[in-house]
């Protein structure tokens, strides 16, 4: 193999076929082929049939199903364009969707074929058929977001973590969950099969030290690394207020029973505590 080139997964195309994805360097597929033993191998080789060229960008992940007419091979890359390759790596079909951009997983769930999708790749397609059909398949990203892939259309089905130190906070009294990062907080829905993310806000520059929903559940308090409280609505995330009770991080927050006082510690090991303006919010 040539300098910079490395090996990704392979696939069995057949009992005496690989095919075997080029992770880095080069966005082609190898197909190797056992070779029975010879007066120059006495024993049972691999053997390279060819190396072709899909993509400028490296190939991350690489699937196959069985259909009644074959094998068929599945690459993804990147930029979130999946091909589809008969058992000669054959260009059968591809479809190209922003939302999977990242890709560096794609498995085929044991299902009945649907159709994936027409539009303009299916001008690109080397089979005479008007609609390609494949089992359904699901999709992860480097950013760890998971897609399902059913007649053309992919749908979110987990969202990964924010960047940086994950916390999770759960509602006192609704199926819902905050899952914070070093700067994002997401307010997440339980109440379908999978995570569903409702809403999200960004801090610029300050660093979430800390999360607490108020006893009531109405508001959400983040400690972060500039000294400051900041109090959210808990169900669109909508700054209220921000509280300075030092210069130090603040690292733990809370709300007594009623949610007319609340307190927060910092790293200094102080604690500060304030009163509700409006006694009867």
């Amino acid at each position: 193999m040539r300098e910079g080139w490395a090996l990704g997964e392979s696939v069995f195309v057949s009992s005496t076929e690989i095919a075997t994805s080029l992770g880095a360097g080069y966005g082609a597929v190898l197909m190797c082929k056992r070779a029975p033993p010879s007066d120059a191998r006495p024993k049972w080789h691999w053997r390279c049939q060819k190396l072709i060229r899909f993509s400028e960008r490296p190939i991350t992940t690489i699937d196959k199903y069985t259909t009644k007419e074959g094998t068929v091979v599945a690459i993804a890359d990147l930029s979130g364009h999946i091909r589809f390759l008969s058992s000669e790596l054959k260009l059968l079909y591809w479809v190209k969707k922003p939302k999977l951009v990242g890709c560096v997983c794609l498995r085929f769930a044991e299902l009945p074929a649907v159709s994936v999708g027409a539009g303009p790749e299916m001008r690109e397609a080397t089979l005479d058929q008007p609609v390609f059909e494949a089992p359904p398949f699901v999709t992860c990203t480097s950013e760890g977001v998971v897609h399902q892939m059913i007649n053309g259309a992919p749908t979110m089905v987990f969202e990964g973590p924010p960047k940086g130190h994950v916390r999770v906070k759960a509602h006192p009294f609704r199926d819902l969950v905050i899952i914070s990062g070093d700067h994002e907080l997401r307010l997440m829905s339980l109440e379908k099969s999978s995570f569903e993310c409702l809403c999200s806000v960004k801090l610029a520059s300050e660093k979430i030290l800390s999360i607490e929903f108020s006893s009531a559940g109405h508001e959400v308090a983040v400690g972060i690394s500039n000294g400051q409280s900041i109090i959210f609505d808990a169900f669109s995330l909508k700054e209220h207020t921000r509280l300075q009770g030092s210069d130090h991080a603040v690292v733990a927050t809370t709300f007594n029973d009623d949610g007319n006082y609340f307190a927060a510690a910092d790293a200094s090991h102080a604690v500060n505590l304030w009163e509700r303006d409006d006694a009867s919010k």
